[in-house]
């Protein structure tokens, strides 16, 4: 009969003389005695009937295999760790990339993708998880607190505030299971059934003795029944974290008051600034009762509030409200002025957009280059900026300057 391959051989001696020779194939911690038919993994000893038939190291190998998914399989993942992911975005809601985020406990780190997503595996120590985050500018730890121990896949989007050299994260959603980690699982359970597959191979046929002697009839080995390698699970590949969308700039109130110095149907200027009037825009006289637009009209002191919603469109007016006339001194008068072609002149007044000024001895004429002119100087259709003031309900000119 051939003889049995052994891949180790220690041999002693019994107390009554004889030969111990143990025959022991081992694969990492696991061990198969071909002698008494034990089968070890780990702490476990497993008994199986003695084999009396001659076995090769592929046989040997195949059954280690096998017997290793049976009684060594089910053990937990190991790494004890949490997938963080989510997207960097500024203090305006853009997408950040190239932003490193790492996580403190482990020391694995992602640096962020154009979309600004980014994904790293961190360990909650205590149910807190540390994250330092590296922008172009400047460093900041996010600290993520009371992470529950059954938690697999915490989302978490970082909000980085350049102008205050911070980060903030924005609200934490916790998961105990992660798709991406289910589907690393189905990949690896996988490839271990294709590769058992793989090294599966006929039972030997096994031949009898010499001459004279008779040749039992030796049963083969039962081998292993495949049953085929299964289809791989399809997992579903978890869906990034759409990128949000850049939201438009906070409105901004603004609020003017002065002389009315253009009205139209659909704006007004006050002192310099340029509303525009919707159907929302309420009209006020001096006791706050709701008048018509029509009761307004240039030369008159009011009262805008508005909201500017963007920074490239006119502000909306809300409220204009009419307001009492300023009375007194020259000192304690009320600014007024007005920008634009002259509508009218004359030796005692000027007229530009509609407001109309009066001219004294005190007021200053200059041209372009700021050079002291007399009034003959000026005619309709220049352009020019008027500043004064507001005396007993007459617009009195301090300053008229020739503009572009």
């Amino acid at each position: 009969m051939r003889s049995i391959p052994k891949a180790t051989e220690v041999a002693g001696r019994s107390p009554g003389g004889t030969t111990d020779t143990a025959r022991r194939i081992s694969r990492k911690r696991s061990a198969f005695d071909v002698e008494t038919g034990n089968f070890i993994c780990g702490q476990y000893n497993w008994r199986f009937p003695k084999c009396y038939l001659p076995c090769t190291p592929l046989l040997c190998a195949i059954a280690l295999i096998l017997l290793s998914f049976v009684s060594c399989a089910g053990g937990s993942r190991g790494t004890g760790t949490v997938r963080v992911a989510g997207v960097v975005v500024s203090s305006q809601m853009a997408p950040l990339s190239g932003v490193l985020v790492t996580d403190l406990n482990t020391g694995t780190s992602d640096i962020s993708d154009d979309a600004g997503n980014y994904s790293v595996r961190a360990r909650a120590e205590a149910g807190d998880i540390r994250l330092g985050v590296d922008t172009s500018n400047f460093s900041d730890t996010v600290q993520l607190n009371q992470i529950a121990e059954t938690t697999r896949l915490v989302k978490v989007d970082l909000v980085v505030f350049d102008e205050d050299e911070n980060i903030e994260p924005g609200e934490i959603f916790e998961s105990e299971t992660d798709d991406e980690e289910e589907g690393e699982d189905n990949g690896a359970k996988s490839s271990s059934s294709e590769e058992s597959n793989e090294h599966e191979s006929p039972t030997p046929t096994l031949s009898g003795g010499g001459v004279g002697s008779s040749s039992p009839s030796a049963s083969p080995v039962a081998s292993p029944t495949s049953t085929g390698t299964p289809s791989p699970t399809v997992s579903s590949t978890p869906a990034q974290t759409p990128a949000p969308s850049s939201t438009p700039q906070e409105s901004q109130e603004v609020e003017r008051e002065g002389i009315l110095s253009a009205l139209s149907e659909t704006s007004l200027t006050v002192s310099g600034v340029v509303f525009e009037i919707t159907s929302e825009t309420t009209f006020r006289d001096r006791a706050g009762h709701v008048v018509a637009q029509s009761q307004f009209s240039t030369g008159e002191r009011v009262e805008v509030r508005g909201i500017q919603l963007s920074p490239t469109a006119p502000p909306l007016a809300l409220v204009v409200t009419s307001k009492e006339e300023s009375s007194g001194e020259h000192e304690n008068g009320e600014d007024v002025e007005a920008e634009g072609a002259i509508q009218a002149i004359t030796a005692s007044s000027i007229t530009v957009r509609g407001v109309q000024f009066s001219l004294t001895s005190s007021t200053t004429y200059l041209d372009k280059n700021e050079h002291h002119v007399t009034l003959s100087h000026f005619q309709v259709d220049d352009s020019v900026h008027v500043t004064g003031v507001r005396l007993n309900g007459e617009n009195v000119a301090e300053r008229i300057l020739e503009t572009d």
